[in-house]
């Protein structure tokens, strides 16, 4: 569940941030949907999602450390 709403709010932050994507990863994010989506309606075993694995991977890598900012306040009044 946790990798399904990492995927989606990349999806969500890559549409968002789509001017500042290089093609290269926009068309590796596409095609880990894709792939996602078709496996998901054709059957639902773990084992064809370890073939897309490392590339959602390096997707997510690649969007939360460009475009996603934590900032704690420790002193907040």
């Amino acid at each position: 569940m946790l990798l399904v709403f990492l995927l989606l709010a990349s999806v969500y932050i890559a549409i968002r941030q789509a001017r500042d994507l290089h093609g290269e990863l926009l068309i590796l994010g596409l095609t880990c949907l894709f792939y996602a989506g078709l496996m998901s309606i054709v059957s639902v075993t773990s084992r064809h999602l370890i073939v897309i694995m490392p590339f959602a991977v390096l997707w997510l890598a690649y969007i939360f450390s460009r475009f996603v900012r934590v900032r704690i306040d420790t002193f907040a009044s």
